[in-house]
């Protein structure tokens, strides 16, 4: 139900009006012989729309209409008049007016044309509140998205640079939202050439920059790019660039999110730096080196394992480790027990190489933990069996030299 307030000092007009806009079951009417009566009316309650008489002794109904729009009420408003000047209608209009309307004629026509006005302008009002609210939403959600963002239009002109925008580039909306000619690149860049974004509106766009696409389909282009930053710092940004549809289909212009991956990409070099390190420390070891995941699954193993067992790396990372023993059993529960955080020293197995062969070793193993103090795997080295030889502290003695080994130096002495 639309509640309207219908102003105008003919007493006989308002009755008249009120029962013809009311039998539509659409509008109700509530009245006023003055527009200072019906401001008082204003507020006090609220209406949808305000239908006013515009000759009216006192405050006519355009001083009425500049009096709520000074006041920032937004209320739809209709100038329902005797008068037709032109200079009226142009000054209704600038006061915001919403419709114009002229007394006389039959009244059944005139007032059914009324009722569709009221309808009308209510409808118009309650959308640009709707709208209102959405851009409002959007706005909010656009401004607070977790990585700079910004949306172009069909032609390049900016319509939308969010807070995350401005802190990696230092210019503020209001500078840049409505500028074209590429100043979104030489924001963010430094020049005014084509970037990524730019991919989207046209496919065959000389971009500037070297950028590393990594993903180019379904709509969606996403690369990573090295860009000196305002303060001459050195940075790596993700980018992904995506298209916006109008109703047809057509592009109606691009959205383009940034994310710096600096910390993340020195990380990761940092890591490959110290993998390589570690690998080349596990390689340079003359014995057997194996490390076993959670899983009891082969994760990594040294040249040297390879030579010992005859079988490639490729075959042995990610099958079970307990295989390779004669002993699978005394292996598994070894492995079970360092993953309960021991450490295993010494423990004799038997090696089946690839050729079929059987080699006695000694088994030590010791869990490797992640920065909680969690047992994630089991780093083992394997030392081969000599018969002829006796072991002290890891060290090994041939039991013909005619020195005596360190256990029985020291037995000697006790």
């Amino acid at each position: 139900m639309i509640h309207t307030l219908l102003v105008d000092d003919e007493p006989m007009l308002l009755d008249i009006a009120k029962l013809f806009i009311e039998r539509t079951g659409e509008v109700t009417v509530e009245t006023a012989e003055s527009a200072e009566e019906g401001y008082g009316k204003i507020k006090t309650r609220d209406y949808d729309i305000v239908v006013s008489d515009y000759e009216m002794p006192g405050m006519n109904g355009i001083e009425f209409l500049r009096t709520l729009r000074e006041e920032a009420n937004s209320i739809p408003f209709i100038i329902f008049t005797g008068r037709g000047r032109e200079d009226v209608v142009i000054e209704a209009l600038n006061y915001g007016v919403d419709y114009y309307i002229q007394k006389g004629g039959d009244p059944r026509s005139q007032f059914t044309e009324l009722v569709h006005m009221i309808i009308r302008a209510v409808e118009e009002q309650r959308v640009r509140i709707n709208l209102e609210k959405s851009e409002k939403r959007f706005s909010g959600i656009f401004n607070h998205l977790p990585d700079p963002t910004m949306v172009i239009n069909h032609t390049g002109v900016v319509i939308a640079w969010n807070k995350g925008m401005k802190e990696i580039t230092g210019v503020d909306a209001v500078d840049i939202v409505g500028c074209g000619d590429y100043a979104y690149t030489q924001a963010i860049y430094g020049i005014r050439e084509p970037t990524l974004i730019d991919l989207i509106l046209d496919p065959h766009a000389d971009i500037a920059g070297a950028h590393t696409i990594t993903h180019n389909e379904h709509d969606c282009i996403i690369a990573e790019t090295d860009v000196w930053v305002r303060d001459a710092e050195f940075c790596t940004y993700w980018i992904k660039a995506t298209p916006i549809y109008g109703n047809n289909k057509s592009v109606n212009g691009a959205i383009c999110s940034i994310r710096d991956i600096t910390e993340k990409k020195r990380a990761e070099e940092a890591l490959r730096t110290a993998n390589e390190y570690s690998r080349s420390l596990i390689e340079a070891h003359i014995d057997p080196l194996v490390t076993i995941d959670a899983g009891g699954l082969i994760s990594d193993v040294n040249s040297a394992t390879e030579e010992v067992t005859g079988f490639s790396r490729d075959l042995l990372v990610g099958s079970p480790f307990s295989g390779y023993f004669t002993e699978p059993n005394e292996a598994q529960q070894g492995y079970m027990q360092v993953m309960e955080g021991d450490i295993l020293q010494e423990l004799p197995l038997t090696v089946v190489t690839s050729g079929g062969e059987t080699m006695p070793v000694w088994f030590f193993a010791s869990p490797y933990m992640d920065p909680d103090g969690d047992v994630k795997g089991v780093f083992a080295e394997v030392h081969r069996q000599f018969p002829s030889m006796c072991r002290d502290e890891s060290l090994l003695y041939e039991t013909n030299r005619t020195e005596p080994c360190p256990a029985e130096e020291k037995t000697a002495r006790q």
